[in-house]
């Protein structure tokens, strides 16, 4: 199994060998804003975002909820996580969410303006300030209408 290894192995980017700090697989990386842990998902599939302490290679669990096959709708700030999930009972309906790292609280930030197929929505960023979130969307090419005359 390919653990999550050299993409964040400060070694490894200077030049040392890279190793593999937690012994699982990750996609989706993540580093906290403090350096000291790691956030990412296991499988495209995944509603579980997870998180590995960098000096321990200890696991948990943050959110369970995420969109499936959205494996970056998420961003993480100094005291929480926003990330794209689903409405509790109602699949169909996503909005994004805040959960605080500290009370473990969950609140609901917006709601999504459709239901959308993360595949073509990119990843969450979130501004210096923590006051603006950004993502990419890219909208089906089956999307637009066309007249055709005289064919």
């Amino acid at each position: 199994m390919a653990g999550i290894g050299a993409a964040c192995d400060l070694a490894a980017l200077s030049g040392g060998a890279p190793r593999t700090v937690v012994p699982t697989r990750g996609l989706s990386l993540g580093l906290s804003p403090d350096g000291k842990q790691i956030y990412f998902v296991r499988e495209p599939a995944a509603t579980t975002l997870w998180r590995a302490d960098l000096a321990t290679a200890e696991l948990s669990r943050v959110v369970d909820g995420l969109v499936p096959y959205c494996t970056s709708c998420w961003a993480v700030a100094e005291h929480g996580i926003y990330y794209l999930g689903t409405r509790p009972g109602s699949p169909h309906l996503q909005s994004i969410f805040y959960q605080d790292f500290r009370t473990k609280a969950t609140k609901l930030i917006a709601d999504y303006p459709e239901p959308i197929l993360p595949i073509g929505i990119g990843p969450f960023s979130l501004s210096p300030d923590g006051h603006s979130l950004l993502t990419v969307r890219l909208d089906p090419i089956n999307s637009d209408l066309l007249r055709a005359d005289n064919f």
